[in-house]
């Protein structure tokens, strides 16, 4: 008897871990990102959908495209190399302002972000998201281009991902990178299914059982 009641209890101990297995998130798996950005001012602009070397001026602001290839770490990724030559590389490209002063009133810049990897359907297509930004000057001199702030999301076989860009600004006669960051979004635990609940209550009878059969022992003793 005693052994039998020592196997029902182990059952029951399995059934439950089961259970909560069965209901419990998986965690997501470090990702790699690659891919690369293309940019163009004007409000009609179509930023370039192909990779290499390509640049957009207006007036005495220009813009260098980049590429980026970098893995998250603890489901987080930051895109913030500074400007490098002859090419960018891990970030959205960068900013170079001359010398001489002009004057940028809310002038639209575009902005295109491709992602070859992950994909969104292996071997078909690619994540593509186009995001607006507004060029004007500061009271220094400088240009500042902002993006609005918003964040962007898009979905692939490896998990739901946030890009967030940042906004940049740019003085006389220097370059500045536009940066971004790439969340992981958490994964909303799972509901356990019928048969999950069913399994957790056939446990919990057991362990009435269990302890019912225990104390008539106890009272017969």
């Amino acid at each position: 008897m005693k052994k039998s009641g020592t196997l029902a209890g182990l059952a029951v101990v399995l059934a439950l871990g089961s259970a909560f297995l069965a209901s419990a998130p998986a965690r997501a798996t470090e990702v790699t990102f690659v891919g690369f950005i293309d940019g163009c001012f004007g409000s009609a602009c179509a930023p370039a959908t192909t990779s290499g070397s390509q640049s957009s001026t207006l007036l005495g602001l220009s813009y260098s495209n980049s590429s980026f290839n970098d893995t998250t770490s603890g489901d987080f990724l930051a895109l913030g190399s500074g400007p490098t030559a002859p090419a960018n590389i891990d970030n959205l490209g960068s900013f170079t302002l001359s010398g001489s002063p002009d004057v940028y009133n809310g002038q639209a810049f575009n902005l295109r972000v491709t992602f070859t990897a992950p994909d969104s359907t292996p071997g078909t297509e690619v994540v593509s998201a186009l995001l607006r930004g507004s060029v004007t000057s500061n009271n220094h001199g400088g240009v500042s281009i902002s993006f609005g702030g918003s964040d962007t999301f898009f979905t692939s076989p490896a998990g739901t991902f946030d890009l967030a860009i940042d906004n940049v600004s740019v003085t006389p006669g220097k370059s500045a990178a536009i940066t971004a960051s790439i969340d992981v979004v958490p994964t909303v635990a799972a509901v356990p299914e019928a048969s999950t609940w069913a399994m957790m209550i056939l446990g919990f009878c057991g362990l009435g059982v269990v302890a019912r059969r225990r104390k008539d022992r106890a009272a017969l003793a």
